[in-house]
């Protein structure tokens, strides 16, 4: 399957402190590209690898001031979108990571910023078996 890619704005992040941890993200519902049955799809309940990336372009909401035009990434890594919301101005998601297979400190950057997921979805969430993936086993 080829991998796909869309725009995003990044949202809150999430460490739990053990095993996992999470990025939440927005996709516009204004263009005619993103809708329910396209969520549905490719990302609930669904595991996916995914490359999360933006642009800096000065001040972001945490207040880092960082150099102009820096792009931050994250490399392929593997992750798990339980479920997708639905409002009026966008669809939000949270994509769930295992701590030990992304940099913490990059991805905590992405908060407040838009970006950019390219991704393939793999298999679904309860699948046992997904081609070149462990089961994450961050479902819970």
């Amino acid at each position: 399957m080829a991998k796909r890619e869309v725009v995003v704005q990044f949202t809150r992040f999430s460490d739990s402190g053990t095993k996992s941890v999470s990025i939440g993200v927005e996709f516009d519902r204004t263009g005619k590209d993103i809708d329910a049955q396209f969520m549905e799809e490719n990302f609930c309940g669904s595991r996916l690898v995914v490359d999360l990336e933006y642009k800096d372009g000065g001040d972001n909401e945490s207040g880092q001031q960082t150099l102009q035009d820096e792009v931050w990434e994250t490399g392929p890594v593997a992750c798990e979108c339980k479920q997708f919301t639905t409002k009026p101005e966008c669809y939000t998601a949270t994509l769930n990571f295992l701590i030990d297979d992304i940099d913490l400190a990059t991805l905590r950057t992405f908060k407040g910023n838009a970006g950019t997921i390219s991704y393939n979805r793999v298999g679904d969430m309860d699948a046992d078996d997904v081609p070149g993936q462990q089961k994450l086993g961050i479902a819970n």
